[in-house]
């Protein structure tokens, strides 16, 4: 009796770890695909075959992932489909890092070099709001690697529609929308900073946050913690505030040179992170908060 059950188990043992190594192989296999055609460094079109395998792929452990990355492929996508911008569950959140991994590991190494890189990794999973964070980077990304206008056509985002469970997970959320616009649309302030009609103009596009303007989002008392999948020294709210504080210094120039309606600028420092002092020490340009503040404070 002990030997039919030690041998049952043994078959389900063997059982689970081929099925965990065969989707370990299918995620992979979706990294790789999507390093192809679809990383930082290169977009290009995926081929009608591929993205007609990938729809006709079916596995019930992995079905999640399988459908993200073949959206993440297709240049007209469902990626703002609420299905994909509601936060998942944490096994998909999982598969969607190792698919990650995989695509920067694919620009290195293949075959059996790439697969023990990705599992060795995949083995250190990061902490949960780190994988959130790696979701809706590759959301985002992929969003914007396909269509630099598809942003536009969103008129709003309730942060309580998807499945963001805290104030830490909704300004992951938030950084990674504005993460994403600011590299895209404000790109040519960012980088040298022309502030003209055409880039200043796209604040006018921005949706709303909650209802609200997007300075209007203030909640970022959450506690801080330790990222390990960029160099942000140590600090995820650092790194994101600032980035914050710099569209927002960016949103005043753009008032103040009358290249979009101006309206009280005193406003949106009274109703923005311009009036939370606690903040103040992510802001690596102190000379210009205080410049702004003592212009426009109450």
């Amino acid at each position: 009796m002990i030997r039919i059950y030690l041998l049952s188990a043994l078959l389900l043992y063997n059982l689970s770890y081929s099925q965990k190594t065969d989707n370990l192989d299918l995620l992979i296999y979706l990294g790789s695909e999507a390093g192809k055609y679809n990383n930082n460094y290169l977009q290009k079109n995926a081929p009608d075959a591929l993205l007609q395998e990938l729809s006709e792929l079916k596995n019930e452990d992995c079905q999640f992932a399988i459908d993200f990355t073949l959206e993440s492929l297709k240049d007209s996508n469902d990626l703002l489909d609420k299905k994909y911008l509601t936060k998942p569950s944490k096994e998909n959140l999982k598969q969607i890092f190792t698919i990650s991994i995989t695509m920067g590991f694919s620009l290195i190494y293949s075959g059996e070099q790439l697969k023990k890189n990705v599992e060795f990794n995949s083995e250190l999973y990061p902490s949960y709001y780190d994988l959130v964070d790696t979701y809706y980077s590759a959301l985002f990304n992929a969003l914007i690697n396909r269509n630099r206008e598809a942003h536009r056509s969103i008129s709003d985002l309730d942060l309580e529609d998807y499945n963001l469970t805290n104030d830490t997970e909704k300004s992951i959320f938030y950084f990674k929308y504005m993460n994403m616009i600011s590299k895209n649309a404000l790109f040519p302030i960012l980088a040298n900073g022309d502030v003209n009609n055409t880039s200043c103009s796209e604040f006018k596009k921005f949706p709303t946050i909650n209802g609200k303007e997007f300075y209007y989002y203030t909640d970022f008392d959450f506690k801080d913690f330790p990222s390990r999948l960029a160099n942000l020294d140590g600090s995820y709210k650092h790194y994101y505030i600032d980035e914050t504080f710099k569209i927002l210094f960016m949103y005043i120039e753009c008032k103040e040179k009358n290249l979009i309606p101006q309206g009280d600028i005193s406003s949106i420092v009274e109703n923005s992170i311009l009036s939370h002092q606690q903040l103040y020490k992510f802001c690596e340009r102190k000379d210009l908060l205080d410049e702004i503040l003592s212009k426009y404070s109450n």
